[in-house]
């Protein structure tokens, strides 16, 4: 693990009201689980971030992050990612740090099992100047497709990407870490606009149950 990406992790939670424990390279908020670390992957052109919650035995969200930009100088930018994209729905999800404008909480019911949902919000990247949006009926299709899974896990998680390069596309959909067809099926059903150039979409959301 780097120490800067260890750093600048604990900086984050610290800022948030989680005061950390250490334990080998994860970070233990309020000393007990669940606790997380950051993995920083430096190449030549481009770096990863990859980011660890460890929930209970065989339960752990895996995120990870890339940026352009050779060794370290891509850390600063995937770090920056995963804020934008999954640390404040963690914060909600693990820790019950209130809403941000960068998540916020609803009230679900999957299968006939209600669950509090921590949405973030979709991150969206393109190229400099170039001005497309996401379909209007995005979030509905992907909350129906959620709503629609056979869930019994107290916590579940899912992130869809959408990838657009002049016009040929990217499409990936994950639920607990492993390929999710559904998300996928509703990904590619929705009337994404081809454009010259590139832009992304990024959307991380996690489920837990009520508590008592």
């Amino acid at each position: 693990m780097s120490d800067q990406a260890f750093s600048l992790l604990k900086a984050a939670l610290e800022q948030h009201g989680l005061p950390c424990s250490v334990e080998n390279d994860w970070l233990i908020p309020h000393g007990r689980l669940p606790a997380i670390r950051a993995m920083w992957n430096p190449g030549e052109q481009v770096g990863r971030l990859d980011i660890q919650a460890f929930i209970a035995k065989d339960v752990m969200i895996e995120e990870s992050f890339g940026a352009a930009g050779a060794g370290d100088e891509a850390l600063g930018p995937a770090f920056g990612g995963f804020v934008m994209g999954a640390l404040h729905v963690l914060l909600s999800a693990l820790w019950s740090v209130g809403s941000s404008c960068l998540a916020h909480g609803e009230k679900w019911i999957a299968a006939g099992r209600p669950y509090d949902a921590h949405v973030g919000g979709t991150i969206r990247r393109s190229s400099e100047g170039l001005d497309s949006k996401n379909p209007p009926e995005l979030e509905d299709a992907w909350r129906r497709a959620i709503e629609s899974e056979a869930l019994t896990a107290d916590i579940h998680w899912f992130r869809l990407y959408v990838g657009q390069v002049n016009g040929d596309f990217t499409f990936e959909a994950l639920k607990d870490n492993e390929r999710w067809d559904a998300g996928l099926t509703c990904l590619r059903q929705l009337p994404w606009e081809p454009a010259q150039g590139f832009y992304s979409a990024r959307l991380f959301i996690a489920l837990t149950a009520p508590k008592a």
